[in-house]
């Protein structure tokens, strides 16, 4: 179990938006509801304070 987590840090959630980007497009923009473009620019209003 400890080799997934390593290789999957993210998750299958994660997992799925990089795929369905790369590799299918139209069912990406289908699942979100929203072209990528604007997944791209809700998604960088995000700041990730540490």
């Amino acid at each position: 179990m400890a080799a997934f987590r390593e290789t999957a840090p993210f998750g299958i959630y994660d997992q799925l938006m990089v795929e369905l980007r790369r590799e299918d497009p139209g069912t990406f923009k289908k699942f979100l509801r929203m072209p990528t473009e604007m997944y791209d620019t809700m998604l960088g209003r995000f700041v990730i304070a540490s």
